[in-house]
């Protein structure tokens, strides 16, 4: 007997990853279709499952290790699938004998610093505005950076200079050399 009504709840989320994942060249290890055409995928382009019946399993082929992401609104369900590369490894930096966490890019050889602690260790305002993306530091009444997230170029002293800023978790971190720089070392 065939009712209309709402479903698909986990058969889409199954679906959504299948199809990132086939996107992704991810090995399918076992996928089902489903016995009818379903609204939301083409039919063969879906995913069934059924607990402990059927599943949808892949293996990840990349060399390295994935994050899997799943966001749902009122209509929109959607995956990605993302490489966490090991070439962005933490790291202890000292900056004027006071240590700091901070990343080491070993695909570049660039080793990048929190600016904002590094500021703040050195008696500076730091100001982040969230709706402009954009970060100000201030040594007293003097500008000494300015950065918007995104852009190509950044206010150091007053001087524009091109952005190698980068936001890793959660932070913005600069070059060892930027920080050289804005804090004249």
């Amino acid at each position: 007997m065939f009712t209309t009504g709402m479903g698909g709840g986990i058969c889409r989320l199954s679906t959504a990853l299948y199809q990132t994942a086939k996107k992704a060249n991810m090995q399918i290890l076992e996928r089902h279709s489903h016995s009818l055409e379903v609204p939301y995928a083409k039919q063969g382009n879906d995913a069934a499952v059924s607990w402990g019946v059927w599943d949808m399993r892949f293996k990840n082929t990349s060399k390295y290790p994935i994050k899997i992401n799943a966001n749902c609104t009122r209509t929109r369900l959607t995956t990605s699938i993302y490489e966490i590369r090991p070439d962005k490894v933490a790291t202890k930096v000292y900056f004027d004998d006071q240590q700091f966490d901070g990343m080491k890019d070993e695909e570049s050889g660039i080793t990048y610093i929190p600016i904002a602690d590094i500021a703040k260790s050195k008696g500076m305002q730091v100001d982040w505005d969230g709706a402009k993306k954009q970060v100000r530091i201030m040594n007293g009444t003097k500008e000494v950076f300015y950065y918007v997230l995104g852009q190509d170029s950044m206010i150091i002293n007053g001087v524009k200079y091109p952005s190698k800023t980068i936001v890793w978790q959660g932070r913005t971190i600069v070059p060892l050399e930027t920080a050289d720089i804005i804090f004249a070392r």
